[in-house]
């Protein structure tokens, strides 16, 4: 078990290496910012996710590589959907368009339909995937590359740490 669990962050620290868009977010605090839920509800950024450690992941709804993603993530988090928050660039209603890749996920689906969340978490590259952990960015990787395996095992490692 130690063993598998030390090979497991080995793979993910490889991996964080060969991303050129990996950036610590040096712990700083969730900055506030707004989304639209499917019905349009507002939805501040503190009232996003409840669990201790979550990942959010903010994407173009449009883009290829976006779809992709979201298609591998739902596979990854279809146990700890619940820990996954999907914010889609663009007006709402986005749901429709991205709940249909996320099929065995219970990952809640927000618009950004100002722009607002993204300037906030300074995403300037989609997709991009944030780590949360006790209210705080911890990491941050964007402009995900063609092959969503590359993030593979920095995802299952988040999601797979405490709750």
């Amino acid at each position: 078990m130690k063993r598998h669990l030390i090979l497991s962050l080995g793979v993910a620290l490889v991996a964080l290496a060969s991303l050129p868009a990996v950036a610590s977010a040096q712990r700083r605090p969730l900055p506030p910012f707004t989304v639209a839920s499917t019905p349009g509800v507002v939805v501040p950024s503190s009232q996003l996710n409840g669990a201790e450690r979550w990942l959010l992941v903010y994407v173009a709804p449009d883009s290829v590589t976006s779809e992709r993603l979201l298609r591998s993530l739902d596979e990854w988090a279809a146990a700890d959907g619940a820990r996954v928050v999907v914010v889609a660039a663009g007006e709402a209603p986005v749901d429709p368009k991205v709940r249909s890749l996320l099929t065995a996920s219970s990952a809640a689906v927000y618009a950004d339909p100002d722009g607002n969340a993204a300037r906030a978490l300074g995403v300037t590259s989609l997709p991009a995937l944030v780590g949360v952990a006790s209210g705080a960015l911890n990491w941050m990787v964007q402009g995900v590359l063609n092959d969503p395996r590359m993030v593979e095992p920095i995802v299952r490692s988040w999601l797979g740490g405490q709750q």
